[in-house]
């Protein structure tokens, strides 16, 4: 009886300290394949290819994803081009709303990055994960 007091206590002790974010980062780095913005899990913007433009500019280390008449849209701009898994990239993001366009600076670290130039990051802090593609 006792022991399986004390086994409950640390199985309880141990549900207790997991940390959700890092749950979120797992899942927004293995589960998510298209260019988005997502925040705590909720989409927030998804590129579609027929409806929608992606760009990049180098000079300016800025993705952007937007909507074809500009009425939904991210913009994020970072401090440095993000490259390999484990980076750090601090950024500026502009996006869209149902009701402004808000503005915010993050930190990002660079979860995953692919081949063909996508760059998966996300904010710890913010729950934000942002897909990105490099363009030539």
């Amino acid at each position: 009886m006792r022991t399986s007091a004390i086994i409950l206590l640390i199985s309880a002790a141990a549900f207790i300290s997991c940390d959700p974010t890092d749950i979120f980062e797992t899942d927004f780095r293995d589960k998510e394949d298209e260019i988005s913005l997502t925040i705590s899990r909720k989409r927030i913007f998804s590129y579609n290819a027929p409806d929608c433009q992606i760009s990049y500019n180098n000079a300016k280390k800025q993705f952007r994803v937007s909507d074809d008449n500009m009425g939904n849209f991210f913009v994020l701009t970072c401090s440095h081009i993000p490259e390999k898994e484990g980076d750090t990239v601090t950024a500026t993001l502009q996006y869209t709303t149902d009701s402004n366009i808000r503005t915010e600076s993050h930190s990002f670290k660079v979860s995953k990055t692919a081949p063909d130039g996508k760059i998966w990051l996300w904010s710890q802090k913010k729950k934000i994960g942002a897909v990105v593609q490099l363009l030539n």
